[in-house]
């Protein structure tokens, strides 16, 4: 506690900020019950006009305080008190600090009588002065308090060396802060007692430049060290929390860019640094097509909007890449400026989980409906295919008009058959088997439509034995096939097809071609496998489908990478052969 702030506080006598002309800035309630006014009547008066017996003494005393820049003990004819010089941080003299009291109110011989015993008596403090005797020892001469008389300090023990009232101290580490305080400098120090902490300040009064006594007061604040230490262990938790947190956690002032704080778990979520992103704005996250969602909001809030905020949007990384992330605002008030406290989840994964759920569930349904198709068409195509077949063989004109006929029934069958994949229950067999041989059966079989093309096929197998998978074989290279075709025909104007294969930690085989042709559009991409969607003029989308299915069914994965008119790559993940797979 500073130590003006005690005195003007705590002290029973009248307190007086006093201008160098002697006017009062500012005054305690018990300096306005001596002079028998409002306080607010003795702002910006001359502290005369209430004592003016007191005139001479104060003026003279002011002046000295000011010049001697110390304080200077006085006694008028009804009053005694002192002056000590106020100065602000620069050190430029501001004015005094005027102490009064009546003369019949003498703490030097500890005997405090009537309004101000019981004031004192009654503060839970312990209250007490010391000086020098003779010998030079310092002794008491007051101790008052309620404080005080817990702790065995009655009016007894004033005049007993200082050493002996700080027994229950540690008066080795204490002594210095009073032989320091009696030198004219104010002292603040904290001591224990056990489990009980005190605050005590220590405040030197001078007569004639000299320090005479030192008045100190002593409070219990283990109370406050108790929750200031629970204050401190909930910020360690709540930090803690915030800090590990698996959910992005920021802050932003609302009229403010930028972030005032961001968790590691936020930075890491768009690849940055905290340092590196506190320093952007929200918009600067955020893609540019979803940059008004963000800005809307920020206008919400600055209209006085302060209410619950969820939103989504799509997060930009440092890398380019794009993410999704929902984002829940509140509005709070941080260090007196309007705040807002956002938690971030990126919701990527779970998107794309979502998406997988939805094309599976799309594709059992599609699975049902075709056992029903290929149930109802494959009877009457078998007969019209036969009846076209009978007659070809029989007539010899218009033979051509048949073979057209034929064709397309040979294209329906085709289709029923890619439908019939999707039926369930399906027998199917799987066998150890490795997938280069069944690689380059297909790299053979799509040469001629290669060279038809000007596309060149390269196979790039990187180790000598790669671990067989356990697969159906012909469902497998049906879905080779398809790839393969697909990436000869993105190039119409030529290029390479190159098919890579590897594997990771013995336990997954990767299959990976990759075109040189037009590429993908980005929201394109995602559709990839549905029923019915393609990217080709002349596609039924169901090749694709069939091939997200049956590799769903060996327990692996289908990715798509692809740039516009750079190229696309196709990888496929299946799981290596283990010996108990059969």
């Amino acid at each position: 506690m500073n130590a003006y702030r005690f005195i003007f506080q705590q002290s029973p006598d009248a307190l007086f900020f006093l201008a160098h002309d002697l006017s009062v800035v500012d005054s305690s309630e018990q300096a306005a019950r001596i002079a028998r006014v409002k306080r607010e009547d003795m702002i910006g008066q001359p502290i005369v006009r209430f004592f003016p017996e007191e005139a001479d003494t104060l003026e003279a005393s002011h002046h000295q305080a000011i010049k001697m820049k110390t304080s200077v003990h006085f006694s008028g004819p009804s009053m005694v008190g002192s002056i000590s010089p106020l100065s602000d941080q620069a050190g430029v003299s501001v004015g005094t600090l005027l102490q009064l009291r009546h003369k019949r109110r003498n703490i030097h011989n500890g005997a405090l009588d009537g309004e101000l015993s019981r004031i004192v008596e009654n503060l839970y403090n312990v209250i007490f002065t010391y000086s020098r005797n003779e010998d030079g020892d310092f002794v008491m001469t007051m101790l008052e308090g309620k404080l005080a008389k817990e702790c065995g300090l009655t009016h007894e023990k004033q005049g007993i060396k200082l050493q002996d009232a700080l027994k229950m101290c540690n008066e080795a580490d204490l002594m210095p802060y009073f032989e320091k305080a009696f030198t004219g400098e104010m002292v603040e120090y904290e001591s224990s007692i056990g489990d009980r902490t005190f605050f005590t300040t220590l405040s030197p009064v001078s007569k004639d430049g000299e320090v005479v006594e030192v008045v100190g007061s002593t409070t219990d604040i283990t109370e406050r060290k108790q929750m200031e230490q629970a204050l401190q262990e909930a910020e360690l938790l709540y930090r803690s929390l915030v800090e590990n947190t698996l959910v992005g956690v920021y802050i932003a002032y609302v009229e403010d860019k930028g972030f005032v704080y961001v968790n590691p778990r936020m930075a890491d979520i768009f690849g940055y640094d905290q340092t590196e992103i506190v320093e952007m704005s929200a918009v600067d996250l955020v893609i540019p097509e979803d940059r008004e969602v963000v800005r809307m909001n920020q206008r919400r809030r600055m209209n006085g909007d302060r209410s619950r905020i969820v939103h989504q949007f799509r997060g930009l990384r440092k890398d380019g890449s794009v993410i999704s992330v929902e984002v829940i605002q509140n509005t709070m008030t941080y260090k007196g400026k309007p705040a807002v406290i956002g938690m971030l989840l990126d919701t990527t994964d779970r998107r794309h989980a979502e998406e997988m759920v939805r094309k599976s569930e799309m594709l059992s349904v599609i699975g049902q409906l075709a056992a029903g198709v290929a149930h109802e068409i494959r009877n009457p195509l078998t007969s019209l295919k036969g009846f076209v077949q009978l007659l070809d063989s029989h007539v010899t004109d218009k033979r051509e008009y048949l073979s057209i006929m034929l064709s397309e029934l040979n294209r329906i069958e085709y289709i029923i058959r890619e439908f019939l994949v999707l039926a369930k229950p399906q027998d199917v067999v799987y066998q150890k088997r490795d997938v280069r041989p069944m690689l380059e059966h297909i790299i053979a079989l799509g040469e001629t439509h290669a060279i038809l093309h000007s596309v060149e096929i390269q196979l790039a197998i990187a180790e000598a034995d790669l671990p067989p998978v356990n697969c159906e074989e012909n469902q497998l290279k049906q879905v080779f096939l398809n790839l393969l075709k697909n990436a000869i025909e993105a190039m119409p104007q030529g290029g390479q097809v190159r098919v890579e294969v590897l594997c990771e930690q013995d336990e997954t085989i990767v299959v990976r071609i990759v075109d040189q042709g037009c590429g993908i559009p980005e929201e394109k991409i995602s559709k990839l496998g549905e029923p019915f969607f393609t990217t080709k003029e002349t596609g039924t989308g169901l090749g694709l489908m069939v091939s997200y299915k049956i590799i769903h069914n060996h327990g692996g994965t289908i990715t798509v990478k692809s740039r516009e008119q750079q190229g696309t790559t196709f990888e496929i993940r299946l799981p290596a052969f283990r010996g108990n797979d059969e």
